[in-house]
């Protein structure tokens, strides 16, 4: 008789576990709708926020690394700022930022969103949708009157409003913190050509990524994130590209040269002290029409001037606002480029190096040379 009470009462403990399992897994499965179908894999809010009454509330299952079996998140749309997905409560459960649980929410604006940095609309606590509910009706304000949350840089701070069962939600504090990680955002802007003649246009193409528009300084975008459009500057112009998006900014410049053909004539036309050439501020024209001169500025040395039969020296040289470049001398040694070091060959007699340039408008420009002479033998008579 005993073995079989006994047996009996294991057998009872056994489908009273049976049936705490089964009303878990009932449990678990209201208060997770469609989980599976709504979770994403990206989800650029994190961390945790704290009520006072129902404990934290995390806003990325990375928090607790249980991706993997509930992959859950809370994300906001970086072009249009609309909120999306899930945060979890372990006393709770699911609290929803989809637009599809907030159509009935107590007061527009429904929609969780973010607007110029501050966040509005509604969430809503899923279990609030179960017959055990007692007439709580899950809905948390993101703002009121006096209250609000924010998007500070990538920190989201404030309070929302949970009403009598959740109270107010502090997304920042000492021991929590919730906050943003957007996609990087990035501007491009380019001129072509990058110099033009007085009276000519240039083309100035623009391109940005995670962008929602863009400006210009010095020209007009429409607000576009990607274009281009035509510019004729009259003076030297360096145009801003600015682009934005709901959590951060970039900037592009480019720069547009515009030449007078008199301002590359040699001459200081605009009696500034800078010959024209090297001048990008000349513009104005002037009765100064002489032909290319010495444009370039070119230089050419020897590491000593004189050398034992056999010796050898280093040369250097360097030209500025030339097109090409040459070294040449009466021992053979030849080199190419606008600026260089190089060691000669054995030197048995006096040997000249020669630098040959020419500038921007490819005419020659008067060279420049170097001579290293034999150092004196004195011999005894």
């Amino acid at each position: 008789m005993t073995v079989i009470t006994n047996h009996k009462r294991i057998l009872l403990t056994l489908g009273i576990l049976g049936f705490l399992l089964l009303a878990l897994i009932a449990i678990e499965e209201i208060a997770s709708p469609n989980l599976k179908a709504s979770a994403s894999s990206s989800h650029n809010l994190s961390g945790y926020a704290w009520s006072d009454t129902i404990g934290w509330i995390s806003f990325n299952c990375t928090n607790t690394s249980s991706c993997t079996t509930a992959d859950y998140g809370v994300h906001i749309n970086e072009s249009t700022g609309v909120m999306s997905g899930y945060a979890w409560s372990s006393n709770i459960g699911w609290i929803s930022f989809n637009q599809s649980d907030l159509s009935l929410c107590p007061s527009a604006p429904c929609s969780a969103t973010a607007s110029e940095g501050a966040l509005a609309g509604w969430a809503k606590a899923l279990s609030a949708n179960d017959a055990e509910s007692g007439g709580w009706d899950g809905w948390i304000s993101l703002r009121g009157a006096d209250y609000g949350v924010e998007i500070n840089g990538t920190s989201v701070e404030g309070y929302a409003w949970g009403s009598d069962v959740i109270g107010w939600v502090r997304f920042n504090g000492v021991f929590e913190g919730v906050t943003i990680t957007p996609s990087s955002i990035s501007a491009s802007l380019s001129a072509a050509p990058e110099q033009v003649i007085a009276g000519g246009s240039s083309t100035l193409s623009w391109t940005s990524t995670n962008a929602t528009s863009c400006s210009g300084t010095g020209f007009a975008t429409g607000g576009a994130t990607n274009g281009s459009v035509v510019v004729s500057p009259t003076v030297r112009t360096t145009y801003t590209l600015s682009c934005q998006n709901q959590f951060g900014s970039a900037s592009n410049q480019a720069e547009v040269l515009v030449s007078n053909i008199e301002c590359s004539d040699g001459a200081d036309n605009d009696a500034d002290g800078e010959t024209d050439l090297d001048d990008l501020g000349c513009t104005a024209g002037s009765d100064n029409n002489e032909d290319s001169a010495a444009l370039a500025d070119i230089s050419i040395t020897a590491s000593q001037a004189f050398v034992f039969p056999g010796g050898t020296v280093t040369i250097s040289w360097s030209a500025s606002n030339v097109t090409s470049c040459s070294v040449s001398s009466t021992n053979g040694d030849s080199w190419s480029g606008a600026t260089g070091s190089q060691v000669s060959s054995a030197i048995t007699e006096s040997t000249t190096y020669t630098l040959s340039c020419t500038d921007v408008e490819e005419d020659a420009l008067p060279a420049e040379s170097v001579t290293v002479s034999l150092t004196p033998i004195f011999e005894e008579f």
